[in-house]
């Protein structure tokens, strides 16, 4: 390989597809860009051995760099690199010249397996390890699409065993144990079915209605091939706790519900989401551990508890959550200072009972004001 290039808009992974093509492919000239248009420009010029392109870039779409590629070297390797390795993306990226794909997250292992299949000397090559810390790749992670994660393997395992007959009551379950699927089963509904005013769909169960059968599964099986796993058995550990957190507040909410005008599918989804900021940073610590790196496990609790709030707010804006669950969501941290509902009230009275919020005087002022004993 003398003539590689990458088209890559995340500055994190641009570096690590260079560090590691350096490490593999040596004496190689590597060109890097993050928008599409000047690598054009690059491609029409210079005539490739290799390229590897996001799919979705700032300013057009990897495709282009893929036929333009293939056009001036036909016998060159395009390599193309997506989240969503879907059968129709596949047959639209070979119609343009991809020779190969590389789904995201992708670990370093995968990476430097495929670059060695390309014609690398056999043996492990070493594992980039000048990126930077933990803490800045989180910030700059701010800046790029956030995702959820699957929380568990083994939970990633048994759902991919699901029948496609399964019952709605299997999905609702299911959705209650994985955060990521009861927001992508409501915002999908709302995209695909929105009424006049907006956003109508606040449940899962009101998400499979929706949807129907075939369109939850499908979105199902997407999920399951195209969103990443925690196996991290520090980043497990986390998102074991906060899953028990979210336990504790179903139950206490279970206790409180003849207080609640709110359906209570609504108010499962909000416990469900209400813990997306902090499983998203662990879904980027994950990819961050993924892509070779080894943070110190003593600093994942305080960047987690640094970040959870600002990718939580992000996430929201990406999904279109529906102001009313983001209403019952907010309510377990803080109320609003007016305009106050019975249903926040409740909430955050649930939130106090089950700790996740500390403050014994603002509990029993709560409950005086609604009456509750």
């Amino acid at each position: 390989m003398k003539h590689i290039c990458i088209i890559e808009d995340d500055p994190w992974l641009g570096q690590l597809l260079e560090l590691s093509l350096q490490q593999v492919f040596s004496s190689a000239d590597i060109n890097r860009f993050a928008k599409l248009q000047p690598a054009l420009n690059h491609l029409r010029g210079q005539p490739l051995d290799l390229l590897i392109s996001d799919l979705k870039l700032p300013d057009g779409s990897g495709l282009d760099a893929l036929q333009l590629a293939a056009q001036r070297r036909p016998h060159s390797h395009r390599i193309l690199v997506t989240a969503h390795i879907e059968r129709h993306s596949v047959q639209a990226a070979r119609r343009a010249g991809a020779t190969d794909f590389i789904a995201k997250p992708f670990t370093i292992d995968n990476l430097l397996n495929r670059l060695q299949r390309l014609g690398a000397s056999p043996g492990q090559a070493p594992v980039a390890t000048d990126l930077a810390d933990l803490d800045h790749f989180l910030g700059q992670r701010l800046q790029q699409t956030l995702y959820l994660p699957w929380t568990h393997q083994a939970q990633h395992t048994l759902i991919s065993q699901l029948p496609d007959d399964a019952p709605a009551r299997e999905m609702v379950r299911l959705a209650r144990l994985e955060p990521m699927l009861c927001a992508e089963l409501i915002a999908t509904a709302n995209q695909l079915n929105p009424d006049d005013k907006g956003y109508d769909c606040l449940s899962v169960e009101a998400a499979l209605r929706q949807l129907g059968p075939d369109n939850s599964q499908r979105l199902l099986r997407q999920l399951l091939s195209t969103r990443p796993v925690l196996t991290e058995p520090v980043l497990v550990g986390l998102a074991s706790n906060l899953t028990e957190q979210q336990s504790q507040l179903a139950k206490s909410l279970i206790r409180l519900a003849g207080n609640l005008q709110a359906d209570p599918g609504v108010v499962r989804a909000a416990i469900s989401l209400c813990r997306i900021g902090e499983l998203s940073v662990l879904c980027a610590m994950q990819n961050y551990i993924n892509y070779g790196q080894h943070p110190d496990a003593a600093e994942l609790p305080v960047l987690l508890h640094k970040y959870a709030s600002e990718f939580g707010n992000q996430l929201k804006i990406r999904l279109k959550l529906p102001f009313p669950l983001r209403q019952l969501i907010g309510a377990l941290f803080v109320l609003p200072k007016t305009q106050v509902h019975k249903d926040q009230i409740i909430m955050r009275i649930a939130a106090l009972e089950t700790g996740l919020s500390d403050s014994p005087n603002e509990l029993t002022q709560l409950k005086r004001q609604i009456k509750l004993a």
